[in-house]
């Protein structure tokens, strides 16, 4: 029994969400629209929080019709029985990129939701990154298998593993040992999912 509390891994998913706004900012983009999970996924409430954040500071107000929240059932696979269903789960990115004045660069949660949208670009005739730059999370193998492959945050998930793996035997061994806090850097790898936007 641990006495004096749990350790804690964790990864800055608000800074995340700064680090590939500002990245977007950077490439001249000012319509960025956000797509997560439920924000009951405390790393995508954190993540949008970033992004909310990054476009305050450049003096851009967060649009409500810009941010899509996806059920968990595309967001876990992107597949669904039928086509019906798959139309019926893909709607808010329709309805998202079929704005007059759509996103011209979106923020995603996570690679597979970020696959999805891949998905429902080319459905919709849209190009990817010419009419809409992407930047995702996890740099999981669905962002080296996309197309274009995905600009994504590596949040160091072997190195996440490692350390709860070496904290738990640590206070196994020693559950007198006060709780600690760490925290795992993150980085973007840029691919080819993102350019200047083209107005």
């Amino acid at each position: 029994i641990i006495k004096k509390g749990c350790p804690s891994i964790i990864v800055d998913h608000v800074k995340g969400g700064e680090l590939v706004t500002r990245h977007l900012l950077g490439l001249g983009h000012r319509r960025i629209g956000y797509i997560g999970s439920d924000t009951s996924m405390i790393f995508s409430a954190d993540r949008k929080s970033g992004y909310q954040t990054a476009l305050l500071q450049h003096n851009i107000l967060p649009r409500a019709d810009y941010c899509v929240e996806m059920t968990a059932a595309i967001n876990a696979g992107g597949t669904s029985a039928s086509s019906t269903a798959t139309e019926k789960d893909s709607a808010p990115l329709r309805c998202l990129l079929s704005l007059p004045d759509r996103p011209t660069a979106v923020v995603v949660s996570d690679d597979i939701l970020a696959a999805t949208l891949e998905r429902v670009c080319l459905e919709m005739g849209l190009s990817i990154p010419e009419d809409l730059s992407i930047v995702s999370f996890n740099n999981s193998l669905f962002a080296r298998l996309a197309s274009p492959q995905l600009t994504s945050v590596d949040i160091n998930s072997f190195q996440l593993g490692a350390e709860a793996a070496t904290q738990m035997i640590n206070h196994i061994e020693d559950p007198g040992l006060p709780a600690t806090k760490i925290l795992v850097p993150h980085h973007m790898v840029e691919r080819d999912s993102c350019c200047p936007p083209k107005n």
